[in-house]
């Protein structure tokens, strides 16, 4: 979108989660959803969009890994695991409320278990996959 001269896009583009910006503001503790990325496809994507889109989720888990670890030294900063093992390409909305289901009975768990008592994140946001241990 542009408004007077300036071209605007999602942050997304710049930062998927903005953990600098919060830290920066002053933010004492940061708490982040992160969407994670599939890690159990059946197999490897096929066509070029879900290569590059598979390419980017990573980039995105590559750089959140990565701003936690800056951000660690200067507030706490709590990363909700992501829903692991997920089959499921980041553009196939067929799954959405099952997905969500997970996230809020996962997420629900993790509270509930105190992790916002330990800052950090899961090894789940760590590039992997769970291909070898099916087979």
């Amino acid at each position: 979108m542009r408004i007077g001269i300036h071209d605007l896009m999602d942050g997304g583009i710049a930062s998927n989660t903005p953990i600098h910006a919060a830290v920066d503001a002053g933010a004492g503790r940061v708490i982040v959803l992160p969407t994670g990325f599939t890690c159990a496809a059946p197999h490897p994507p096929h066509d070029v969009l879900a290569i590059a889109l598979h390419a980017l989720n990573l980039l995105i888990a590559h750089q959140l890994v990565r701003d936690v670890a800056w951000a660690a030294s200067r507030t706490e900063v709590f990363v909700v695991p992501s829903l692991c093992p997920l089959d499921v390409s980041s553009y196939d909305f067929t799954r959405t409320a099952e997905l969500m289901g997970r996230a809020r009975e996962s997420t629900g768990a993790w509270l509930d278990g105190g992790g916002l008592t330990r800052p950090g994140l899961s090894a789940g946001l760590i590039p992997h996959d769970h291909r070898e241990a099916a087979s």
